[in-house]
């Protein structure tokens, strides 16, 4: 009964209670009464997300300020003695402070543990390695820039479930034949993840937070103002409710990734995935401490972040263009003379032979073979230009963690559970003649 009760709230729409649609159309959930669309599968997880600091700013919130971006919009909160001269985000100087307009009222806040001090030495060692950054990339009045914010994330608590499907082989020796065991197996499983980190802001790379996990959420405090002196706290502007279809879709992908690496007793065992869903979810909304750089070259923001509890260090590196094209165009030439003297003496030796045989027979012939070679050597020689080149290129990338597997945040006070339901299909023999295994009849 309590399934089709689960069916039933999940046929409404979960901002205005109405009943909900499918829209072929569009392949998206509608709501014909409020407007609302919601992508398939997500449904029940928006029904069961809250939504906070909807209310207008109280008594509470009179400690706190408001510094808002006249340029990209940011809203920054901090208490009413921290004042900031520039944007953390896009560096303007354009900034208005004001009274809190809404509530701010987090659950949780993970304390800072990097002092700026330290962030710097991170930075710094860190851009150690790029050679193709513009000078002032490490500059003492850029690394000066470094901001202490803490980030609004939500912090998602969710049940995930997979079946993992696939081919497995007993193999055993019978006398003088090898004899094989084929089973059909299957891995039902069941496992939760805690505080799996969402950040809620729009300002800053998902991809760049994702690769400064994970945060040791064992650490968590109760929110108090206590933290916030001396640093910036970011107002979300994206709700669980906005990420439904980003949750989702993380949280399925440890599903189906854990179910595909269950451990089996069977030899070249593949398991894939038959089904995945994810239910039960919980949210908390947590502040967590984040060190940021926000680099603007040639029109364009580079953004650079430090975990402010773990050092852990991620970014993106601008490239001088002219740092770029002179190792690129070093890297081509100097390791392409060989090639080109190489080619630049057999061009010559059959240039002085060719004139010898034409002074002697008067044909124009030899030249033509003359500049085809000289066409072909420098043919040679350009093309390995271009793949020096390349390669140089390829070095100057700056690849960036992804987020943490689904170990990180397993819930290790809920017990996972792997129900087995394998079939044995049949007995194998391997014919040595054909080097194959065939069914035993």
């Amino acid at each position: 009964m309590a399934i089709w009760d689960d069916v039933a709230k999940a046929s409404l729409c979960p901002t205005c209670g109405a009943p909900i649609t499918y829209d072929p159309a569009t392949g998206k959930i509608r709501c014909s009464s409020c407007g609302g669309s919601f992508a398939p599968g997500t449904i029940r997880l928006i029904s069961q997300l809250d939504i906070k600091d909807s209310g207008e700013a109280d008594e509470n919130d009179s400690a706190r300020r408001e510094i808002v971006c006249d340029s990209c919009g940011a809203i920054l909160v901090t208490d009413e003695n921290t004042s900031a001269t520039f944007c953390a985000f896009c560096g303007s100087h354009s900034l208005i402070t004001r009274r809190l307009t809404r509530e701010f009222r987090p659950d949780m806040v993970l304390p800072f543990k990097v002092t700026k001090e330290q962030a710097k030495a991170k930075f710094l060692e860190w851009a150690k390695g790029c050679r193709y950054a513009p000078n002032d990339f490490t500059s003492a009045k850029n690394v000066e820039k470094l901001t202490g914010l803490y980030v609004p994330f939500w912090l998602i608590d969710a049940k995930c479930h997979a079946v993992g499907v696939g081919t497995g082989y007993k193999v055993e020796k019978k006398g003088y034949e090898m004899m094989r065991a084929q089973y059909s197996v299957e891995r039902d499983t069941t496992f939760y993840v805690k505080r799996v980190p969402f950040d809620g802001s729009k300002a800053i790379s998902d991809r760049l937070m994702e690769a400064i996990e994970p945060f040791d959420m064992s650490e968590l405090k109760t929110y108090s103002d206590d933290y916030i002196p001396g640093f910036y706290a970011e107002r979300f502007d994206l709700t669980a409710m906005d990420m439904a279809d980003r949750i989702e879709s993380r949280l399925s992908g440890y599903a189906r990734n854990v179910a595909e690496t269950v451990n089996a007793p069977y030899e070249d065992l593949r398991l894939r995935v038959g089904s995945s869903y994810v239910e039960d979810y919980r949210q908390l909304y947590a502040l967590l401490p984040i060190w940021f750089l926000n680099y603007r070259y040639e029109g364009l923001n580079y953004s650079f972040a430090i975990n402010g509890q773990t050092g852990e260090a991620a970014g993106d590196i601008p490239y001088s263009k002219y740092k770029k094209i002179f190792a690129v165009l070093r890297s081509s030439i100097g390791g392409s003379l060989g090639a080109i003297a190489s080619v630049a003496v057999f061009i010559l030796s059959v240039a002085a032979f060719v004139m010898q045989l034409s002074k002697e027979n008067g044909t124009f012939g030899p030249f033509i073979f003359t500049a085809l070679c000289s066409i072909v050597g420098a043919f040679l020689s350009v093309r390995h230009i271009m793949s020096k080149g390349r390669d140089a290129a390829f070095t100057a990338t700056n690849p960036i963690d992804t987020a943490p597997t689904a170990e990180a945040y397993y819930d290790t006070a809920k017990s996972a559970t792997v129900e087995e339901k394998d079939k044995f299909i049949g007995m194998e023999v391997f014919d040595v003649a054909n080097g194959k295994w065939k069914p035993v009849c």
